[in-house]
């Protein structure tokens, strides 16, 4: 694919190293697959706040990992030639993650176009006012003019199989009694207000995957083996009930070790999402710590806090939804998802 406009990261930041003083950069992000008359609207409109437009353009695996595994109908390949033709598209830069905050950070555009669907409360809005950059949100006629998704359903019969409908819960505290570096069974204890809501939940057709950072495990407190015990005696219990968890996931690491699963980061919600064919835009994660808060936001799912919050939250912390206790999920899941 040869295509001057289609740049790396680092080609970019080296060609427009020179004129970086004298010109506006406005940035915006998408997936663009089947390119339609919204798309080039928003488009147009991103590029109305600066002198050249740079649009970071999802690759396919993050699109599977964000829409689900009948995504994208066009490769990156497709897409970015696509988007070449347009005169008011200057660069395409690829998106590999589930957000562009990395891409965002190294080239800092002077604007950050984002659609209305995603508001004001963005994941992206504090990073661009963290370097003094302005984040803008296009119009909602602009944005929700139609979506690839209509096109999708008017077309391809492939799309009528039935994605899984899956909430991720963390462990400790929304499942099972805190205790602190839980590794036996006999310090097992499921909350009692889990067990019915999680039967309402699932008798609406939701599977229920659990992950947890288990850092015990690298701090040799217990081993992997702990872990599963009590994650299978948890099962045990739960199916008393007629309640199964679908993978109990767990970041064994401590924080120093700077991993990627463990939350905040994504790579066991993204491992999920390839295991069981997520879409994790219709997911939900529901916890009582920020880190599981940012990790929902950060793989593009809803997320509800359990408790109150003290610490200060930002645009990656700030959960959609918050409740005092488990009994009050239900009913906010069923009357807040598109099935």
């Amino acid at each position: 694919m040869t295509n001057a406009k289609i740049k790396t990261i680092s080609e970019l930041i080296d060609e427009l190293a020179s004129k970086r003083s004298s010109v506006k950069i406005s940035a915006c992000s998408g997936s663009f697959d089947i390119l339609h008359s919204g798309h080039i609207s928003y488009l147009k409109e991103a590029r109305e706040h600066g002198d050249i437009l740079v649009v970071f353009l999802n690759s396919d695996e993050s699109i599977r990992l964000y829409k689900g595994p009948s995504r994208p109908i066009l490769s990156f390949d497709q897409r970015s030639l696509l988007l070449a033709e347009f005169s008011f598209v200057d660069y395409i830069v690829e998106l590999t993650e589930l957000n562009p905050l990395t891409l965002i950070e190294k080239l800092k555009p002077d604007v950050f176009c984002n659609g209305s669907d995603w508001g004001d409360n963005a994941l992206e809005k504090s990073l661009i006012l963290s370097y003094n950059g302005t984040y803008k949100v296009v119009s909602s006629q602009t944005r929700n003019a139609y979506s690839t998704t209509d096109i999708i359903n008017k077309v391809s019969s492939s799309l009528s199989t039935v994605s899984p409908k899956i909430i991720f819960l963390d462990r400790d505290g929304i499942l099972i009694v805190d205790r602190h570096y839980i590794y036996k069974t006999e310090d097992v204890e499921i909350l009692s207000a889990t067990i019915e809501d999680l039967i309402k939940l699932k008798n609406d057709g939701w599977k229920f995957i659990v992950i947890s950072n288990q850092s015990g495990i690298g701090r040799g407190l217990f081993s992997k083996e702990d872990v599963d015990n009590v994650n299978s005696y948890i099962n045990e219990l739960l199916s008393k009930h007629g309640i199964t968890i679908e993978k109990f996931y767990y970041c064994p690491h401590t924080p120093d070790d700077n991993c990627l699963c463990r939350k905040p980061g994504t790579k066991l919600f993204e491992d999920a999402a390839r295991d069981f064919g997520i879409p994790l835009s219709k997911s939900w994660m529901i916890g009582d710590k920020l880190s599981d808060i940012e990790a929902g936001r950060r793989s593009n799912m809803k997320t509800i806090f359990i408790g109150t919050i003290i610490n200060e939250t930002n645009s990656l912390t700030t959960p959609t939804f918050i409740v005092d206790d488990f009994s009050q999920i239900s009913n906010l899941i069923l009357s807040n998802s598109n099935n």
